[in-house]
């Protein structure tokens, strides 16, 4: 295989899909390590836990549809390179991308009404249980992004 070939998976779309994939895990990560801990440490328990419920409210939908443009940019650079004959189907980045689609569905919107019936009592696990799982799927949606924007982008 000759260089310009092996250099094409990093140009035009797969390249912005990686660029995409590297903005987005760093602004969660930003959250995860900077702004969450700050809001407890600033406001009282309510308080803080009611503005990070806000924040990742609008953070969920947001990382959905960041997954989905990165997965249509980094499909469309490599149909190029499939039509010459390079790269072939199902890959480990569109798989990491669709990891991430099922770490936002499952830790938002399957945990997050489980957290709000846990908060009264009336939920199937407990509040820390449910609080728990959500932040595991969180911190595998950062190392899928954090992969996936490295491996798109090599």
């Amino acid at each position: 295989m000759n260089a310009s070939v092996q250099a094409a998976p990093a140009q035009g779309p797969t390249r912005a899909a990686a660029w995409l994939l590297a903005v987005w895990c760093g602004a969660l990560l930003a959250v995860a390590v900077g702004v969450a801990p700050l809001a407890f440490e600033l406001f009282s328990r309510p308080v803080a836990g009611a503005f990070m419920g806000r924040l990742f409210a609008r953070e969920a939908p947001l990382s959905c549809a960041v997954a989905v443009v990165a997965l249509v940019l980094y499909r469309q650079g490599r149909a190029r390179l499939h039509a010459e004959g390079s790269a072939g189907g199902l890959d480990a980045v569109v798989l990491m991308i669709a990891g991430v689609l099922f770490c936002t569905v499952a830790g938002h919107y399957g945990l997050q009404p489980m957290m709000e019936r846990a908060r009264t009592g009336a939920g199937p696990m407990a509040f820390g249980t449910a609080h728990g799982a959500s932040m595991a799927f969180f911190a595998i949606k950062i190392v899928l992004l954090g992969a996936a924007s490295w491996r798109a982008g090599r």
